[in-house]
Formats: C-alpha cells, structure tokens, sequence
C-alpha cells in the first residue's frame, strides 16, 4: 500500500519564513526613520542621504 500522508516540513524551516518577514518589515520600516534623522539632525542633505544609500 502506498503512504499518501502529506510531508511534514521541519520545524526550523516552517519558522524560518515568518522570522524573515518580520525582520524584513523591521529592517525597511527603519530606513526612512534614518533619512529623517540624518537630515534633520545631524544637517546632512538629503542628496547626501541618497548618495551614501546608494553606495551601501
């Protein structure tokens, strides 16, 4: 007889999808939060801002 139950995926991998959304999420919700607090705070421009985004 042929088994037909359906494979489970391991723990590690069924987390490893959510943790990367949520870190994700995290991590661009953070970017703009950093143009903002250069421009204003530390009188960069935000062409500069720009400049040293791009080069990461």
């Amino acid at each position: 007889m042929i088994d037909t139950t359906p494979l489970r995926s391991p723990v590690s991998v069924s987390l490893l999808l959510p943790t990367q959304l949520i870190f994700n999420i995290g991590f661009y919700a953070v970017v703009p939060f950093l143009a903002l607090v250069m421009t204003d705070d530390l009188g960069l421009g935000a062409a500069a801002v720009g400049i040293e985004y791009l080069r990461l």
